[in-house]
């Protein structure tokens, strides 16, 4: 790859950290979908997400120095090699990320059968916002590979949630789709009772990808309401869903939450400012998520405490096991 984003040493795609009592999984990788069909890829990405479940143990003591030892100096490093970088294929990409990847999570995923796939989540109901979109479409494929029922969210994708419904249900697996505005809170209410109307119980994975589209420009030149859309879609989405749902998920002792975060959070580059803006607050909002209910107090009065919130954070300089 090329451009000014990419003038920077070696530094982690893919790395897994514990947060408190939750287990985070980062890969920036996976944005083409030539790049999903990579085997190499697929293992490191099913390793990870069996590790944050609590499925599977994995070596993840930070080994950054190790891994990427130039990575801290990302800001103020020169132009590397070209070949360093450039990736014109998803082979070539996945190979420049597996030469930094230790064993642990690769094995811990390692493909047997259908796509790599051994996460069983049968009997399990996931709700996918922005199910209609390129990147929710794969994750709702996905959930009922694995045996999940699947409530699909879109906003104005109809046509496309309607399409990957019957897909769904070709699987063998119960679908139900349905049409919110993810930061409206009547909305999100109305959605989770259509869900429990429809599957019969109360979800059981929230996956939170929805998020506004608008175009990037400066701060001084972006609109006040951009701003507010992003705010909506990504900090507002994950509260209203988390008082939405966590509620059953707290009296069945069981739930898990994944929200998708961008390394943009990170660069603060340029014209990123809503985005950025939007998805840090969406970060600090699920990290005090988390420890709410592992706080003492809440295990105390009864209520489970919820250790299995995973989100995609920003922060690479932290204490993180390089994978």
């Amino acid at each position: 790859m090329r451009g000014s984003d990419y003038e920077r040493p070696p530094f982690p795609a893919t790395w897994a950290r514990r947060h408190g009592r939750g287990r985070v999984f980062y890969s920036s990788m996976g944005h083409r979908e030539d790049v999903w069909a990579n085997p190499l890829f697929q293992s490191i990405l099913l390793g990870g997400l069996r590790w944050a479940l609590g499925m599977v143990p994995a070596d993840i003591v930070p080994n950054l120095a190790q891994a990427a030892p130039a990575a801290r100096n990302c800001r103020r490093h020169p132009r590397p090699p070209a070949a360093a970088h450039d990736a014109p294929s998803a082979g070539a990409g996945a190979a420049t990320a597996g030469a930094r990847t230790p064993r642990a999570l690769i094995d811990a995923g390692l493909p047997t059968g259908a796509n790599g796939l051994r996460i069983d989540l049968s009997g399990r109901i996931a709700v996918v916002t922005g199910g209609s979109g390129e990147l929710g479409r794969v994750i709702v494929r996905t959930l009922a590979v694995c045996g999940a029922d699947v409530a699909i969210h879109y906003l104005r994708g109809e046509d496309r949630a309607q399409t990957l419904h019957a897909e769904v249900e070709r699987m063998g697996r119960r679908a139900v789709i349905v049409q919110a505005e993810v930061g409206d809170e009547k909305a999100v209410l109305r959605m989770r009772d259509t869900i429990g109307e429809a599957l019969g119980a109360a979800p059981d994975i929230l996956v939170n990808t929805a998020v506004a589209q608008y175009e990037w420009t400066s701060v001084l030149e972006q609109p006040v309401q951009d701003y507010e859309s992003q705010f909506r879609s990504c900090v507002l989405q994950n509260v209203l869903m988390a008082k939405a749902f966590v509620p059953a998920m707290i009296e069945k002792n069981y739930g898990r939450i994944i929200a998708l975060n961008t390394e943009c959070a990170m660069q603060n580059h340029p014209n990123q400012s809503a985005y950025v803006a939007g998805k840090r607050g969406m970060d600090g909002v699920l990290r005090v998520l988390a420890r709410d209910w592992a706080a003492p107090d809440n295990r105390q009065s009864g209520r489970a405490g919820l250790d299995d919130f995973r989100q995609i954070p920003r922060n690479r300089n932290r204490a993180a096991r390089v994978v």
